[in-house]
């Protein structure tokens, strides 16, 4: 998985590529863990194909795929016609977010203690 992260970090060093304001201090693009990867950009288009192409390039020299029945892209601040066009583009499924990981709730607002 080290050529993974190079080829993340190659990514986040392109022209037009933007990180998710959350992650973009800390240059944040992917996580991993067992089997799991969780890609994170900003909600435009261009940094979405971006992620995804360097995703592919890392496919085809591991011969590593994507299950794309069980892998879902989450979307927040986008409008429909990007959101369908990166859908239409990538073939992923959208998921609805909150969603829990390795059990603890992903959400885009602020976890209350609740």
């Amino acid at each position: 998985m080290d050529y993974l992260a190079r080829v993340i970090e190659y990514i986040g060093d392109q022209e037009g590529f933007k990180y998710h304001a959350r992650c973009k201090e800390l240059k944040l693009a992917h996580l991993c863990f067992d089997d799991d990867l969780l890609l994170f950009c900003n909600g435009d288009f261009r940094s979405i194909y971006t992620l995804l192409q360097g995703f592919q390039m890392f496919s085809n020299v591991s011969v590593l795929e994507v299950n794309r029945s069980k892998s879902e892209v989450y979307y927040a601040g986008m409008c429909e016609e990007e959101i369908q066009r990166v859908s239409d583009d990538s073939g992923f499924h959208s998921g609805r977010i909150s969603f829990k990981y390795l059990g603890v709730p992903i959400a885009t607002t602020k976890l209350k203690a609740s």
